[in-house]
């Protein structure tokens, strides 16, 4: 068991450095294209270059600081050690920032509508945790139900 954990935590920072070192012309299109042409779609709105989408009178720019990659090496950390762990890890990261850009528009019309201007980035911050916590906690808990099951042991 510590060898699997200590194997775990050497890929964690393996794809955490590589995420890092990814030049822009990789990095944009893996972990932000997709969700922002999601979320564009959700709208109706054509997705412009570089990578931003306007919804509802207010204009979503997706930049290298919104790929989630943070969360896409928690979610990989969290998952069972299977062949399929980077692939679904991968997914899911791609879904729930698609959620959090298809919140965010809302989001940020009630902030423009209620905060002063400084706090425009704390707002965009809260909805991204907002968003990101819950799926973490689910995940986490999907995989202990699962294992529990597994193992035969009582499910409360």
């Amino acid at each position: 068991m510590k060898k699997q954990t200590g194997i775990t935590i050497f890929w964690c920072f393996v794809l955490w450095a590589a995420t890092r070192l990814f030049p822009d012309q990789l990095y944009l299109p893996l972990f932000c294209e997709g969700p922002a042409r999601l979320a564009a779609g959700y709208y109706g709105s054509p997705l412009c270059m570089p990578l931003s989408f306007t919804a509802r009178g207010i204009t979503l720019e997706t930049a290298r600081s919104c790929g989630a990659t943070d969360f896409f090496v928690m979610v990989f950390m969290i998952l069972p050690p299977r062949w399929w762990r980077l692939f679904a890890a991968y997914g899911i990261t791609l879904l729930t920032n698609t959620a959090r850009l298809i919140i965010l528009i809302p989001a940020t019309a009630v902030i423009h509508a209620s905060f002063p201007e400084r706090f425009y980035s704390l707002g965009h911050q809260v909805v991204g945790t907002a968003v990101f916590l819950p799926a973490l906690v689910l995940i986490w808990e999907g995989v202990r139900y699962v294992k529990r099951r597994k193992h035969g042991q009582c499910i409360h």
